[in-house]
């Protein structure tokens, strides 16, 4: 169908014109209300225009001077023209009886179509139109109503909040997808990082893994580099970078940002259920940001340790049965254990030890499974500290004999006076410690020293007739030396020394001194070449 205002071809269904804009509904409405046109008389001799000799009413378009047909006539009457009106009510617009698409202001009367000429009246009707092409022609000579101006309001439209709400949306959407086009690409690596444990409890392991799968997954075709980053890998790395870009690779800047990112746990065997172990990420951002269009998110991953499983657990220590042997400063340790818990055990350090050294034993990390699957069991202490001791060393000053190893150094030393002295031919009495001599060898290859343990007794012979005298007995201990505790190498103990009393009457001879002097001249003055040595109190009286 056609416009009724403007002539241009619209749909049949079509509310308004997509041209002018005229509502077709209004339109047709006001022309089914039109008045009816009026019949022209005219009394000169020529058939009035519009004449019918079928009836009163003249056909419309309807021309009998001349030779083409009245816009309409059908003079076959077998099929109307195209834009024929029967009714004669509203003439279609640009109808055109000689062929499919209407002449633009066609006259029959005339070579040229006149302005407003109306074959049925001498003046041109209101709104006559003859070429069709303006808006507003009635060949019924009634002026057309104009048509109803549209109801579209555009002012009206920018007053609506629901209308303006979502252009603002639609405008916030548009600015959104722009920017997230620019702007550097969130990656948080926290997403990727999975951290697994395993095993029994206070020997469990862990492992932690960055999913690199997921990972290129998830920014294939999305990480870009900066033009920093391009310049620097193709100066770091020329044709290699260039190689690596041009190959089949999906994305190849994926697999470039992954060189940057690392990262490692604070502790990942030895656990048990309910420590708490750190992710700890090596990732330097500021530098992969100025490489790469990517704005980097990390952070420290924790990870409660559950889920290992439980055994049972003893105290070993004793059982391990720890020895220190040697010299202090040249001495050794080791495991005498016979339950072969040794094996599985080592020493942070077992040669060259001294007395008070702090040592660490642990159980070998990876033989703990090993250690459980045949013991059944986990030491309760995995790792543990000792201190040495028990190391021996020489005597070097008599200061370096404590209270407590003089009073075990004078019984031992009383024990073997009595057992020298028991196929003697005379008796001891009043027993008395007297002090000590100290000799230690100048060679300072050699650490030998020999002590002497000196006490002094009244002696009396088993002849009656003989008078009782006073004795030294210095006992003779070489090589000693002290643990830290005790003294040690003390088995090679005698009574030293030889000598004769003669009062000009009696005269017999014992083991040790009845001279004092003799006694200091023997073991002190007659090695001083050789020999530093020390004086205790009580001996001073026969030579310091």
């Amino acid at each position: 169908m056609f416009c009724p205002k403007c002539g241009a071809a619209i749909e049949d269904d079509a509310k308004f014109c997509p041209n002018c804009g005229a509502s077709i509904e209004a339109q047709a409405s006001q022309e089914a209300v039109a008045p009816a046109p009026q019949e022209t008389v005219t009394p000169a001799p020529q058939p009035q225009t519009g004449f019918n000799p079928a009836g009163a009413q003249p056909q419309q378009g309807f021309n009998p001077n001349t030779v083409q047909p009245q816009q309409g006539f059908n003079p076959n009457a077998v099929q109307p023209q195209p834009g024929f009106n029967p009714n004669g009510a509203q003439p279609q617009p640009g109808f055109n009886p000689n062929g499919a698409q209407p002449q633009q202001g066609f006259n029959p009367n005339a070579a040229q179509p006149q302005q407003g000429f109306n074959p049925n009246a001498a003046q041109p009707q209101q709104g006559f139109n003859p070429n069709g092409a303006q808006p507003g022609f009635n060949p019924a000579g009634q002026p057309m109503q104009a048509a109803p101006k549209s109801n579209f309001d555009f002012k009206k439209l920018l007053k609506n909040k629901f209308f303006i709400g979502g252009l603002c949306a639609a405008l916030a959407v548009i600015v959104l997808l722009i920017v997230l086009a620019v702007m550097p690409k969130k990656v948080d690596l926290n997403k990727y990082v999975t951290i697994k444990t395993e095993g029994y409890s206070g020997a469990g392991k862990a492992t932690a893994k960055f999913d690199k799968k997921k990972f290129e997954a998830d920014f294939d075709g999305k990480i870009k580099l900066t033009k920093r980053g391009k310049a620097y890998f193709t100066s770091e790395y020329g044709a290699t970078y260039q190689a690596l870009v041009n190959s089949s690779v999906s994305d190849p800047y994926v697999l470039m940002i992954e060189d940057y990112i690392s990262g490692s746990l604070n502790k990942d065997s030895a656990l048990t259920n309910g420590d708490t172990i750190k992710y700890k990420w090596d990732v330097d951002k500021t530098k992969i940001e100025k490489l790469f269009k990517v704005k980097v998110k990390c952070s420290t991953v924790e990870h409660k340790v559950s889920g290992l499983k439980k055994v049972k657990t003893k105290d070993i220590k004793k059982d391990l049965n720890i020895k220190f042997e040697g010299e202090d400063g040249e001495g050794y340790a080791y495991f005498d254990s016979d339950k072969e818990y040794g094996i599985y055990f080592s020493l942070s350090k077992s040669k060259n030890l001294k007395n008070g050294d702090e040592i660490t034993v642990s159980l070998d990390k990876d033989k703990i499974p090993q250690f459980i699957e045949k013991f059944k069991f986990l030491p309760k202490e995995t790792e543990f500290k000792v201190t040495v001791s028990g190391l021996t060393k020489y005597i070097a000053k008599l200061s370096d004999i404590t209270d407590d190893m003089m009073t075990a150094l004078q019984k031992q030393t009383q024990d073997e006076i009595t057992a020298d002295f028991s196929y003697s031919d005379g008796t001891l009495q009043n027993l008395t410690y007297a002090g000590c001599y100290l000799l230690t060898g100048k060679d300072s290859d050699y650490e030998d020293n020999y002590l002497y343990v000196v006490y002094s007794a009244t002696m009396t012979p088993n002849d009656a007739s003989i008078p009782a005298v006073t004795i030294y007995l210095p006992v003779r201990y070489t090589d000693v030396q002290t643990d830290g505790e005790k003294l040690v190498n003390l088995d090679s103990g005698y009574v030293s020394g030889y000598s004769s009393y003669d009062d000009g009457s009696h005269w017999y001879t014992s083991k040790g001194y009845f001279d004092g002097a003799e006694m200091y001249k023997e073991i002190v003055t007659e090695h001083v070449d050789d020999y530093n040595y020390e004086v205790s109190d009580g001996l001073t009286q026969f030579g310091a």
